[in-house]
């Protein structure tokens, strides 16, 4: 039997392009501002998270980085572009508008 796959935030957490211990208190703080609990996020918070997630990695990574992070994040909730199967609204890594 194989291991049930790590709980959303955690994978949040892997693909953000930051160190695991840093990255684990940033996607907290975007989760926070977005009003999502981190132990709950699914793939239908996505949309909610992204604009704060874009803010947060926005401090640490340069542009491009933040670009191909966001998207990796993004496909999270896409099984179809190496999400976790789960099936979820279709997420765009550019969202409108700053989070904060």
């Amino acid at each position: 039997m194989t291991d049930p796959p790590p709980p959303l935030f955690e994978r949040i957490v892997e693909r953000s392009g930051l160190s695991r211990i840093f990255a684990a208190g940033v996607v907290r703080r975007a989760c926070a501002h977005a009003k999502i609990d981190p132990a709950q996020v699914t793939p239908h918070d996505l949309p909610l998270l992204m604009p704060h997630l874009r803010v947060a990695l926005s401090v640490y990574l340069p542009p491009d980085q933040v670009q191909r992070r966001l998207g990796a994040i993004a496909a999270l909730g896409n099984p179809d572009r190496g999400g976790s199967g789960e099936p979820g609204p279709k997420v765009s890594p550019v969202s409108e508008g700053r989070g904060v």
